[in-house]
């Protein structure tokens, strides 16, 4: 356990090691972490969902928490850093780092496995003609399964880091609302002023073979579908972080354009936008990138409408929200809340969805929907004891 008073000292010594990269003891010193639902939109962009797809009465569009004190772990250097803008708690960490905690397995049973085949595709037969009456060039629909939990959530997000580690994943407990998950994509992140955004569409699995990867990935950047809907959602980050940034900052870097993202089981195509930032607050700019095109569409107000009405009206809640933090030198990250675990009281629900464009083939975008969930099933089934349920996963 290493005090913070040392981290200035080796914040240079860090950047030549890792091309750069921010020291993860400079991420997060102190300050507010936040979760916040799909349905934030509903007070930027009022017209975006209608009154009948809200947030559920008691219960909460944003949470923050502030905490003035905490534990950052450094997998590269293997050591735990203690911050504190506040009373000196690292004697009662080190005593907590030295005691081995008792989790129990939860016990998860399945309870509603959503629509189907038949009825996605139905909804995605739907968008096609709204695309072609000109309303939209692009909206992600989803669907979503439900199961009953018993435990803590815990061992499920372990279990997640072994199927779909990422860079950013999440385990948040905010009130009754409980989420754990591992998607890269960053919905924004904000450190010394400037502002990166990240896109991430068009999916392939992984397999065990490098070259076979290389060619679905080579096959993934020329597929016109597959690149019509990331290039849309890039121009949409563009417009999203223009709400905010000096006027002519707004860029993709050379270096950020197409680069293949590797997330567990699947790929995506994954693409860097920059923006210098201006005075306005943290949470003005968390909110004019939200919800992130990847999870609404393009032009996305229209998206949303079309989203509400083929996914019945049901408000998504956590699911392509966003998990982050704002913290006291003004630095802001939050992650969208994909390939996530979604927890209120005993329930549990997870979701996920596909963008569909004109070129879009119905059955194809039902088994993206499979495979984005595939993961985040197999660190729900580790804890399922239905048998019927496991052939099927």
């Amino acid at each position: 356990l290493e005090s913070v008073t040392r981290r200035m000292n080796r914040e240079a010594e860090y950047a030549n090691r890792h091309n750069g990269h921010i020291p993860p003891e400079q991420r997060l010193t102190g300050g507010l972490v936040f979760g916040t639902t799909y349905e934030t939109a509903q007070y930027l962009e009022p017209t975006s969902l209608p009154d009948n797809a809200l947030t559920p009465e008691g219960q909460k569009t944003f949470a923050f928490a502030y905490y003035e004190d905490g534990l950052i772990y450094d997998n590269q250097e293997n050591t735990y850093y203690y911050y504190t803008r506040g009373e000196d708690r690292s004697d009662m960490y080190k005593k907590l780092l030295e005691e081995e905690p008792e989790v129990k397995s939860p016990i998860i049973t399945p309870e509603n496995m959503g629509i189907g085949s038949e009825e996605f595709v139905s909804m995605v037969e739907e968008v096609k003609k709204r695309i072609v009456n000109g309303e939209t060039f692009q909206s992600v629909v989803s669907r979503a399964e439900e199961y009953l939990i018993e435990g803590s959530l815990l061992p499920v997000y372990l279990e997640l880091r072994k199927h779909c580690p990422s860079g950013n994943m999440h385990a948040v407990k905010m009130g009754e609302d409980e989420s754990v998950g591992s998607f890269p994509e960053l919905v924004i992140r904000i450190h010394n002023n400037e502002a990166i955004a990240y896109q991430v569409a068009g999916t392939r699995r992984l397999v065990d073979c490098e070259e076979q990867n290389r060619r679905e990935f080579e096959g993934l950047i020329t597929d016109p579908k597959d690149l019509a809907e990331h290039m849309m959602l890039v121009d949409l980050a563009r417009n999203d972080l223009a709400r905010f940034a000096v006027p002519g900052t707004v860029e993709v870097p050379e270096d950020g354009l197409k680069q293949r993202l590797n997330t567990g089981r699947v790929m995506h195509i994954a693409t860097r936008v920059t923006a210098r930032v201006n005075g306005a607050s943290r949470l003005h700019m968390l909110m004019s990138v939200l919800p992130m095109g990847t999870v609404s569409g393009a032009p996305k107000i229209r998206s949303m409408n079309i989203i509400s009405e083929q996914e019945k009206y049901q408000p998504r809640g956590l699911y392509a929200g966003s998990f982050g933090f704002i913290d006291a030198s003004g630095n802001l990250e939050a992650v969208v809340g994909l390939r996530t675990v979604m927890r209120r009281g005993n329930k549990l629900k997870t979701q996920s969805g596909g963008g569909i464009v004109l070129d879009s083939d119905p059955n194809s975008e039902y088994e993206e929907t499979v495979n984005k969930m595939r993961a985040v099933r197999s660190a729900i089934g580790a804890f399922i004891k239905d048998p019927d349920w496991l052939a099927s996963a």
